[in-house]
């Protein structure tokens, strides 16, 4: 039997070395494929992230925008696109770029196109068309518009409608319409508006001597306090006046003429146009987040429109002659006799305003479609 058992033990030598080579042989087979399966796994999880994170980043890039429309920051006639960057949302940088499409009757249409980039070999595109219903209230639809009082003068005549925020006194031909407007824009929103636009302008000192003939100016931004003086000429803007103080139209000398030619003065403190001495004549605005005493002679046609506007004071209103446009802040309206305050549609007349943005009282309601592509 001994003899048996080692015959037949001799006779499986081998046969474990077979299995083995079989197995290591099936399991080189399954680790290579498991192992490249896995690789790739981890490869497609990376780029799944990245996507996701992209994809939530160009969101939240749609997501400022629709807040910056709702708020009206950032678009007005003269700038319908504009693009920003947002940096460091989920570790991608994103380029935001909305543009006004269209206006319809109650709606305004923009398309936003928000890039979310990883780097040069990935980015994630979102594009929305956001609809927007608006009810619309602007300062150039009305003659005179306040948040708080309203005074009119018995002797003066106000042509156009009015609309007021507490009270109003004094007789009005047109519409007189008590309203709060929410979406009032703050002097800060003007400033850096109207700062962006003399970045890169000097200093015109002060004072701004006006001779016999003609003066031309702008842009500039002054630091501090602006006095202008006049010889019998005219200062003619060309760009916009920024000052960070207050403005003194002087009354030393002889009188002299500030034509406007569609520019903008804008004036942190206050602003100061007394009566007898400086003619105001051309299209323009003339904005002061202070108090404004706006009693200039008035040499405008019909065709002009002149904004005044005090963005948190009162407006001493009482101009020497017929003045065509718009006034806004706390107003007291004290014409001289035979002279009128009357209001016109715009026209084709341009202003440097952010018209569009401050048409924009409230949004009621937004309809968005997006589309993704990466």
């Amino acid at each position: 039997m001994k003899i048996v058992m080692n015959r037949l033990a001799r006779g499986e030598k081998g046969q474990a070395m077979i299995l083995a080579v079989v197995l290591l042989l099936v399991g080189g087979l399954i680790v290579s494929s498991l192992l490249s399966y896995m690789g790739n796994g981890l490869f497609n999880g990376r780029v799944y992230e990245r996507g996701t994170a992209e994809l939530y980043a160009a969101d939240a890039g749609v997501e400022d925008a629709v807040w910056k429309i709702q708020q009206g920051i950032g678009l007005c006639p003269g700038n319908p696109s504009t693009t920003y960057n947002i940096t460091d949302v989920n570790g991608k940088s994103v380029e935001v770029t909305i543009t006004y499409v269209n206006n319809q009757t109650g709606s305004v249409t923009y398309k936003i196109t928000s890039i979310a980039t990883t780097d040069s070999n990935s980015h994630t595109t979102v594009e929305s068309y956001v609809k927007a219903n608006m009810l619309y209230n602007s300062f150039f639809d009305n003659a005179i518009t306040s948040n708080g009082t309203v005074e009119i003068g018995s002797n003066s005549i106000v042509n156009g409608n009015v609309t007021y925020g507490t009270s109003i006194s004094g007789t009005v031909n047109g519409t007189a319409t008590k309203e709060y407007y929410a979406n009032w824009p703050s002097c800060s929103d003007l400033a850096n508006l109207y700062l962006s636009q003399v970045q890169n302008a000097t200093d015109p000192g002060s004072p701004i001597d006006v001779g016999g003939g003609t003066v031309t100016k702008g842009p500039c931004k002054r630091n501090g306090d602006l006095h202008i003086k006049g010889k019998g000429g005219t200062l003619k803007l060309t760009g916009t006046f920024y000052v960070t103080g207050s403005l003194y139209c002087d009354q030393t000398g002889q009188g002299y003429t500030i034509n406007l030619n569609g520019q903008t003065i804008f004036v942190l403190g206050t602003a100061d146009f007394p009566a007898n001495h400086v003619t105001v004549t051309g299209s323009g605005c003339i904005i002061a987040c202070g108090n404004i005493n706006f009693q200039p002679g008035i040499m405008t046609n019909p065709n002009d429109f002149v904004f005044v506007m005090s963005v948190t004071g009162k407006v001493n209103f009482q101009p020497n002659g017929n003045f065509y446009g718009s006034v806004v802040g706390d107003v007291d309206v004290n014409l001289q006799p035979n002279n009128t305050l009357t209001w016109h549609s715009l026209g084709g007349t341009s202003l440097n305003f952010p018209i569009e943005t401050y048409r924009m009282q409230t949004v009621t309601g937004a309809m968005i479609n997006s589309w993704v592509s990466q």
